[in-house]
């Protein structure tokens, strides 16, 4: 799972945080199955790691990043 979310970030920061994964790239680009990726990103959805949004033709994954302070 830990390495799911290291390439959703990973991808994630290489376009600034604008554009997000979908569950075929993210299967490519990692080697694992998509029937195995499923249940994986449900508990990072449900954990509060990842947002799922509605692209133009699949699902898109985003990492949720919290903002630190410098305070």
């Amino acid at each position: 799972m830990t390495n799911l979310l290291q390439e959703i970030e990973s991808a994630s920061a290489a376009t600034g945080y604008k554009c997000g994964l979908t569950i075929i790239q993210l299967s490519v680009a990692t080697g694992i199955a998509i029937s195995s990726i499923k249940p994986l990103l449900n508990e990072l959805h449900a954990s509060g790691k990842i947002n799922v949004r509605e692209g133009v033709n699949n699902k898109l994954i985003f990492p949720i990043h919290t903002k630190k302070s410098n305070a």
